[in-house]
């Protein structure tokens, strides 16, 4: 039997054929395979490298602007916890970036802190993880502490003071797709320890073999950071074996193709789902009414996507939100909101040029001209005025979006910080963005009326804003201890349970005729919310 049948036409045939042309492509298909494996392992060396160098520029500057902060805090004499003192701290913390408290330290024993106030019975801590910038920086790598609420986060310190590095900001320094861990250590790189992942104080233990690593270090501060990268290897191959496989024969192919079908149908992802409500209609908005906190009266409301159907996961506005950013959706779903709006409030907004819609947007909808097509589209072109429609953007989406904040502004549109408090934004971003208000989260407006350091935060913030001419809304107003409290601050704008719950459209129109009917004075002691 020959090895190879050729018939008259010079065309293979036969078994021998059809088993010489899977050998070629089987060949062909590892070939390519290896090679796209190498190209790969390079890639994410590259990647991995600059990412870790991202990191150690990153926490560089952090450590700068605490260097810079501990000059100008004396070391001896003045550092006390009196209120003076924690107030003169917490006016420096408002124009940083990375901080996010400030304590005093003696003899490795924190006493008192921006957020905690005078503690009654200090612990000594123990010994710091690495000492940087020469000798002169305590770095503790790896700490969970109260304010973190168990994040991952650092602690640096100098003989008289230490701080808390913003934890968003300790998390932001692995946030990078290609880190799957980072560590640091001193120049000496005798000892690593984790700045994310698993929490602890001990040295980690050697990366595994086959692990990719990078290493960057900082020479003005004396640290180094271990970027590290499980290993690549195991995709690679499982896609070399799928080409080799897949070529073998096409009813394999067709059974994996149906199950990874029925897979994504049981299993599909966040952004799936999402985008099929978006599609159905089935986000709806829920609308909060905004009061002015002197006169009483109903000023504008607020627009909340809310998911009636959702999966038990998504049913939280929090985090079917977050999902739809993360998968890309979000501008899908700021304009299903728009169109809520429109359909549900628009001809009566029109009608109420005093009345003020606040849209809840995304860094991701500043992208492009989607967002302000969609404004034009439904609101501005029913008689809806660019001044009713507020859009609030978190503070931690702040960075880089000076230009189309500043073009939405010259549009007429009002330009707010929600969750104010909860971010990172400086002074210097307050004054270099074109804002009209900021939203105080509610975490801090929880403490009002009670002795907690966040009440004097509060009123801190409240007064920079009016400095800076911004309006202030407090949100989360749900008892009347909060409500007295917040009277005392000013010129403010609030909203919560105590006043009103989100509501339907409809229900929304009715809560404002019963408004108009009412009393409405200045002398109403409950004010526009009080009967809700």
């Amino acid at each position: 039997m020959r090895l190879i049948d050729i018939d008259q036409a010079g065309r293979l045939r036969g078994p021998s054929a059809m088993l010489l042309l899977v050998l070629l492509m089987t060949t062909g298909a590892l070939a390519a395979g290896f090679w796209a494996d190498r190209q790969r392992h390079l890639e994410l060396e590259s990647n991995l490298r600059s990412a870790t160098e991202a990191a150690v520029e990153r926490l560089s500057r952090a450590l700068g602007e605490f260097r810079s902060l501990a000059a100008r805090v004396p070391s001896a004499g003045a550092p006390d916890c009196s209120p003076e003192a924690l107030e003169r701290l917490r006016r420096e913390l408002f124009g940083l970036d990375y901080l996010r408290d400030i304590g005093i330290v003696r003899d490795r024993t924190l006493h008192c802190s921006t957020t905690l106030g005078e503690i009654a019975d200090p612990v000594r801590s123990s010994l710091p993880d690495l000492i940087v910038d020469n000798g002169r920086i305590a770095l503790y790598a790896y700490r969970s502490v109260r304010l973190s609420l168990s994040r991952p986060t650092m602690v640096l310190q100098v003989r008289h003071m230490n701080a808390l590095v913003d934890p968003v900001v300790v998390e932001g320094l692995s946030a990078s797709p290609w880190l799957d861990g980072l560590q640091v250590s001193d120049r000496a790189r005798a000892d690593w320890y984790a700045l994310y992942g698993e929490p602890g104080t001990e040295p980690v233990e050697p990366v595994l073999p086959g692990t990719l690593v990078a290493e960057a270090c900082s020479e003005q501060d004396g640290f180094c950071l271990r970027g590290v990268l499980g290993s690549p290897g195991a995709a690679s191959s499982a896609s070399v074996a799928w080409v080799g496989f897949a070529v073998l024969g096409a009813i394999a192919g067709l059974a994996a193709y149906l199950f990874i079908q029925l897979i994504c149908l049981k299993y599909c992802t966040p952004a799936m789902r999402i985008r099929r409500a978006i599609a159905s209609g089935a986000i709806q908005a829920r609308y909060q009414p905004l009061f002015d906190a002197r006169s009483g009266r109903l000023i504008g409301v607020e627009a909340l996507a809310r998911w009636p159907s959702a999966p038990s996961s998504l049913r939280a506005p929090d985090d079917f939100v977050a999902a739809a950013e993360a998968g890309g959706e979000s501008s899908g779903l700021t304009r299903t909101m728009i169109e809520n709006v429109a359909a549900d409030l628009g001809s009566w907004l029109a009608a109420r040029s005093h009345l003020s819609v606040a849209i809840n947007i995304s860094a991701q909808d500043l992208e492009g001209e989607a967002l302000e097509s969609s404004l034009e589209d439904c609101l501005l072109s029913i008689g809806i005025e660019p001044g009713q429609i507020v859009l609030e953007i978190t503070e931690r989406s702040l960075l880089g979006v000076h230009r189309p904040i500043q073009r939405l502004a010259e549009r007429g549109y009002l330009v707010h910080v929600d969750d104010f408090g909860e971010g990172y934004s400086s002074l210097a971003y307050l004054h270099e963005l074109t804002l009209h208000g900021v939203k105080i989260s509610r975490t801090f407006v929880s403490s009002l009326g009670t002795d907690s350091p966040k009440a004097t935060l509060v009123a801190s913030m409240v007064q920079m804003a009016d400095q800076l001419g911004l309006d202030v809304v407090l949100e989360g107003i749900e008892t009347e201890r909060q409500r007295e409290a917040a009277r005392s601050l000013g010129k403010v704008r609030w909203q919560g349970f105590l006043f009103a719950r989100p509501m339907a459209g409809d229900a929304l129109q009715a809560f404002e005729a019963a408004l108009e009917g009412g009393p409405g004075d200045e002398g109403d002691a409950n004010g526009a919310g009080g009967g809700t």
